[in-house]
């Protein structure tokens, strides 16, 4: 079937065809966000930080707005972002000149720098608690304090002079101590105080106890090492010079002396045969009455070995002894679970 239309109607669906595309390009256009809105939306997402829309007054709808951006490394400077990942630039002298190439908004890129951001942060948050938390340990263990802690009781020239005070830097920190009063500040733990307590009571001082007078005389000794894990620093206590006279210590040196030595051969030879029998027969024994006997093993080992005198059967002990210390063969090794009865 054919149909026969004239010039007219033909020129009338044409047209009505075109008014058609044109309103659904309207359309089309409409349900789409604005230019204002699309970059709006770069700064929202962090892809374009510091940033602020301004009007370019341009004819071209890509350029009428653009995203404007202050440089952080040469301030003055400014970058102009537009919708169509076009850019450029305006210097002091107020010349826009547009770059050589197109920017790029990754949105998915940029999560994930917030996310190792914050990370980074936490982390810097979490070091820093520790660092502070060490630092303040030691000033109070050890009687240190910040250059801003003293500068309101001290001169700079006494603080920064080296026969005044002595300088220590704590995880980037800088901490000083007036030398004639250096030493334990405060012993934070039981154990600190149980160390300090028990000098003490022998006569000795810390640093900060002493007098000017006393601090001419007294001698200086290192008590307990920073090796052995009790203090950040070695533990330095004074003694006086009276200290040699005092027999109240010679006595109580040999009182230690005499609790640590077995009361007689005859005795030893009973325990250390005791000990070897049990170990070689795989006895079970529980580890407090164990230790307990080791340590009694231990102590005529030190005092008898190769010395029994008249007492018969010295030889037969000290070959005991040479397999229980691994001198021989024969006795527990030196790892293992067999090497709890093992003595030096």
């Amino acid at each position: 079937m054919k149909f026969n239309l004239t010039e007219s109607e033909v020129k009338n669906i044409l047209e009505m065809h075109s008014k058609m595309k044109t309103t659904n390009k309207i359309l089309n256009e409409d349900d789409k966000p604005g230019v204002k809105e699309q970059l709006q939306s770069f700064i929202d997402s962090g892809c374009i930080r510091n940033g602020f829309i301004v009007s370019m007054g341009s004819t071209n709808p890509n350029k009428q707005f653009a995203v404007k951006q202050e440089s952080t490394k040469t301030p003055g400077r400014y970058r102009y972002f537009f919708i169509d990942n076009t850019y450029g630039t305006v210097g002091p002298d107020g010349k826009f000149k547009p770059g050589s190439e197109k920017w790029e908004c990754n949105n998915g890129k940029i999560e994930t720098n917030k996310v190792s951001d914050a990370k980074t942060k936490a982390d810097a948050e979490e070091v820093k608690k520790s660092t502070d938390s060490n630092i303040e340990l030691t000033k109070k263990e050890g009687g240190w304090k910040t250059y801003d802690e003293l500068i309101s009781i001290d001169t700079k020239e006494n603080i920064n002079n080296p026969t005044m005070y002595e300088k220590k830097v704590i995880d980037g920190t800088s901490l000083f101590r007036r030398k004639v009063s250096g030493g334990v500040g405060e012993a934070l733990t039981d154990d600190q105080k149980a160390i300090v307590s028990k000098w003490q009571s022998q006569g000795a001082k810390l640093r900060k106890d002493l007098d000017p007078e006393q601090a001419k005389t007294w001698t200086s000794k290192v008590v307990s090492p920073k090796s052995e894990g009790y203090f950040v620093q070695d533990l330095v206590m004074y003694f006086p010079p009276s200290t040699i006279t005092n027999t109240e210590i010679t006595s109580a040196f040999a009182d230690a002396v005499r609790d640590q030595t077995p009361e007689s051969s005859a005795d030893c030879k009973t325990t250390i045969e005791a000990y070897y029998q049990a170990f070689k027969k795989k006895k079970k024994i529980e580890p407090n009455m164990l230790n307990a006997m080791k340590e009694k093993v231990q102590a005529c080992k030190n005092e008898f070995y190769g010395s029994w005198g008249a007492f018969g059967g010295g030889k037969t002990i000290d070959g005991y002894i040479d397999m229980l210390t691994g001198r021989a063969p024969g006795g527990p090794s030196s790892y293992g679970d067999d090497s709890i009865w093992r003595i030096k």
